[in-house]
């Protein structure tokens, strides 16, 4: 989330932010007296007094994944909701409104702060939302981020999103498509009609197939993998199409397709 400095700030302590007059910062966690906030990749606290926040009604930082279904029963395709991540405090999740049912996806971040839920990084959650206002944010079928709630997106409910394969060469029958999908696991069992997904290549072999992380990942369940940015990790079962089981210094466990990329 966005704000500008109504007023200079000089930190004062390590752990405080300084910024001028009009810098934009984006907050990462509110609170009514100090917020964590970031700017040009660095962290600290800073006062709430000092900062223009205008928060946009699709911003609830402190509902629940249940508070956003009840709010977007009966909203139009592509109405949605972003909410912090309570498995992980400071991260944030984005609950979207689909033909049948809703998606929940984790938004990930870098180490320079970024937020990603694909390919495309943005620094700031408001410019992740207007991206996905013109591009789908579903990569299996068209869905437009909707702010006004009278967007009817009925016209793209029989239109498939066109993928072109030709510059791919399918060298072995194992080549096989896997979903890269956000990390709250349980979204997947009552949200299958809206399942995403992409091509990920694999050699012919998986014996020794090895990934290497893209983003960090805290493990928070007691079978996953925890890993940072840049560990390579070894793939022993990718029988499950979201969650692959993997080995890394010596403890197995699982993790989410989507914060590793293959090597």
């Amino acid at each position: 989330m966005e704000a500008r400095g109504k007023f200079d700030f000089t930190a004062v302590t390590d752990d405080e932010l300084g910024f001028k007059q009009g810098d934009l910062v984006k907050i990462i966690h509110y609170d009514n007296i100090w917020c964590k906030a970031e700017m040009n990749g660095e962290e600290g606290l800073v006062p709430r007094n000092f900062l223009d926040i205008h928060f946009p009604r699709w911003f609830r930082e402190d509902a629940t994944r249940g508070d956003a279904v009840e709010f977007l029963m009966n909203k139009h395709v592509g109405e949605f909701v972003i909410r912090g991540c309570r498995t992980s405090p400071g991260n944030f999740c984005i609950s979207v409104k689909y033909e049948q049912g809703m998606m929940h996806y984790r938004l990930l971040r870098d180490k320079r702060g970024h937020y990603f839920l694909w390919r495309e990084k943005f620094t700031s959650l408001n410019k992740l939302v207007d991206f996905y206002k013109t591009n789908s944010i579903s990569k299996s079928r068209i869905i437009y981020l909707n702010i006004n709630g009278i967007l009817d997106q009925a016209v793209y409910h029989n239109k498939q999103v066109t993928r072109h394969f030709s510059q791919f060469h399918l060298y072995s029958p194992r080549t096989s498509v896997v979903s890269r999908l956000h990390f709250e696991r349980a979204s997947f069992i009552s949200c299958l009609s809206g399942i995403d997904q992409c091509l990920f290549f694999l050699p012919q072999t998986t014996s020794c197939f090895q990934v290497m992380a893209v983003c960090d990942f805290p493990a928070i369940q007691d079978d996953e993998l925890g890993f940072n940015a840049g560990d390579v990790i070894e793939v022993l079962d990718m029988s499950h199409p979201f969650w692959w089981k993997g080995k890394l210094k010596g403890i197995i466990g699982l993790f989410p397709v989507n914060a590793t990329r293959p090597l």
